[in-house]
């Protein structure tokens, strides 16, 4: 079955129908999406729906356990933290940068495409992590995991963590 969703920019001059792509990705456009005529995202270096939908769909994640995760951050892995700026601020794996619940962009992301970039958020239930992972695919990174326990496996694991805001 394929999904059939219709965004409409905030300003309301553009829309885009998008077809088969989940609801995940097209909600990660967020409500302030602008379109140019060849069916862009304008405004934004982060990756759209769009882009994914370009690109067969939905991509296919990768998602690792905690050794997994822990080897990853040990060898130097960039550590994107997809909670909300608050949770962030509370905790956080060491040295996580907060991509704020929002899209992630290239600044977040090493320069080079095949490095290694694991993304966490709170926990096995929540989806920010996944999302956020598309949009590292999309924007062309192909070494990107999810940690899916989130920071709750993490910190109950009794593993150190960093406090402060983004």
């Amino acid at each position: 079955m394929r999904a059939h969703f219709a965004l409409v920019s905030s300003n309301c001059r553009t829309s885009r129908a998008l077809t088969g792509l989940s609801l995940a990705a097209a909600l990660a456009l967020g409500p302030a999406a602008t379109w140019a005529d060849d069916g862009t995202r304008t405004g934004s270096d982060s990756a759209s729906a769009l882009d994914i939908a370009r690109k067969g769909g939905e991509a296919r994640l990768r998602f690792i356990d905690l050794a997994a995760f822990q080897q990853a951050h040990a060898e130097g892995a960039r550590v994107l933290d997809a909670n909300r700026p608050r949770t962030y601020a509370k905790a956080h794996v060491p040295g996580a940068i907060s991509v704020g619940g929002g899209p992630v962009t290239r600044a977040q992301l090493p320069e080079d495409p095949d490095a290694p970039v694991v993304l966490y958020c709170a926990t096995v239930q929540c989806p920010s992590s996944r999302m956020a992972a598309r949009q590292a695919l999309a924007l062309g990174h192909r070494n990107v995991q999810v940690y899916k326990e989130g920071l709750k496996g993490w910190l109950s694991a009794g593993l150190p963590f960093e406090r402060g805001a983004p």
